[in-house]
């Protein structure tokens, strides 16, 4: 029975998330409109999962809601392509570049895609506060629980 609950509430959300990005991102064809829907559907899904899982930490701050998103948007990508590399020394020097312009390109490109598709999806969850703060944990415990909570303590 939990199990097909679980599917209905699955379905629902998947139609919720490609109506917004049909709303949303007018200019992608169908079919791949379709798939990105799918795949973010399984990832938020997977993500509440967690939360439910976790269910310790029901209150939530804005520094867990910003450390769940970045790692979101930034784990799994570019970024970590580039960080796993060799090491140039030619770049250490304070006149050089790290990155070329096109490594640049690619990863902003890669985070504004995923920071629009995940301000899409907490529009949606945030329409239900409950699924929304287990949203919220399960990000934060798949990979930020260790970061900071006090945005005071943050440098940069």
């Amino acid at each position: 029975m939990a199990g097909d609950a679980m599917g209905r509430d699955v379905r629902e959300l998947e139609e919720r998330v490609m109506s917004a990005f049909r709303s949303a991102y007018p200019q992608v064809p169908g079919e791949q409109l379709d798939h990105m829907a799918r795949n973010f559907t399984q990832i938020v899904s997977g993500i509440i999962n967690i939360g439910e899982r976790i269910g310790e930490r029901t209150e939530y701050s804005q520094m867990d809601i910003a450390n769940g998103l970045v790692y979101a948007c930034f784990a799994n990508t570019y970024l970590e392509e580039l960080h796993s590399g060799q090491h140039d020394p030619a770049l250490a020097g304070p006149s050089g570049s790290r990155i070329s312009d096109e490594e640049m390109k690619r990863l902003l490109s890669e985070c504004v895609a995923r920071v629009a598709d995940w301000l899409l999806g907490m529009e949606i969850l945030r329409e239900d506060p409950e699924l929304f703060s287990k949203f919220v944990i399960g990000a934060v415990m798949l990979g930020a629980r260790d970061w900071e909570r006090n945005r005071g303590n943050l440098s940069y």
